[in-house]
C-alpha cells in the first residue's frame, strides 16, 4: 500500500512539475522599461533630481550619537 502511494505521489510531482516547465515561454520579455520608469515617477519621494549628477560632490564624514537613555 505504501509503494502504491509512493508510486503515485511521485508520478503527480512529475506531471506537475512537467506542467509547470510547459508554462514557460522564452520568446517574450515581459520587462517594461518605459513602465517602470512611470511606476519611479510616480512613487518616488524626491522630485527635481539632475540627472547629470554624479557622485563627484559627495565624501564621507564621521557621525558621533549619544543617546540620552532617560
Amino acid at each position: 500500500m505504501k509503494q502504491n502511494i509512493a508510486k503515485v505521489f511521485t508520478f503527480s510531482l512529475l506531471a506537475s512539475s512537467i506542467s509547470f516547465i510547459s508554462c514557460v515561454d522564452n520568446e517574450k520579455n515581459l520587462f517594461d522599461a518605459d513602465q517602470l520608469k512611470q511606476i519611479y515617477e510616480e512613487t518616488f519621494p524626491v522630485k527635481n533630481i539632475d540627472l547629470d549628477g554624479d557622485w563627484t560632490v559627495s565624501r564621507s564624514v564621521i557621525a558621533c550619537v549619544s543617546v540620552n537613555g532617560d
